[in-house]
């Protein structure tokens, strides 16, 4: 409450410095993963639906449509590109509260922490669920990380199961 309290009454305005457009282009960064993996897992899963309602013009059952899970695109490099994205872009909107501040661990870090700790949660019945959905999924596991693509880590290197 103390940072808020100091920010909201400050009586001369802090202007925006390198380090709130440097935290406002990580922002960005992730925001535009977000959105790209979303896209991409949309694509794919209509694209497998039809492919299964066997529809004309439909892509043939090959591939991620037939294993059932998408590991192309950002999915080559995470597993979950999108649940990885949305926790990063809440740790920088943290990394606001600590360039208004000055303030490194301050109060508002709880938000970010409580979202990632429900977000392991939530993405670990995920992979519980898709492994006993889809045998192939193991493979995948043991090829890609679970959320960040961390260089040297695992599956840093795209996916080989393209086809």
């Amino acid at each position: 409450a103390d940072v808020v309290y100091r920010v909201a009454v400050s009586s001369s305005a802090v202007p925006l410095g390198t380090p709130d457009l440097a935290v406002a282009a990580v922002f960005v960064v992730f925001l535009l993963g977000e959105s790209i993996a979303d896209q991409q897992q949309w694509v794919f899963q209509n694209a497998k639906k039809a492919a299964r309602q066997g529809r004309p013009g439909a892509p043939a059952l090959t591939g991620d449509c037939k294993r059932g899970f998408l590991t192309q695109g950002l999915f080559a490099y995470s597993r979950h590109p999108n649940f990885f994205c949305e926790q990063a872009m809440w740790v920088t909107f943290y990394f606001f509260s600590v360039t208004a501040s000055g303030v490194w661990l301050n109060w508002t870090a709880i938000g970010p922490v409580l979202l990632i700790l429900l977000f392991q949660g939530s993405t670990r019945f995920t992979e519980y669920m898709t492994l006993r959905r889809y045998p192939e999924y193991v493979d995948y596991q043991r090829e890609v990380p679970m959320l960040a693509p961390i260089p040297g880590f695992m599956g840093s290197k795209p996916s080989k199961r393209a086809s």
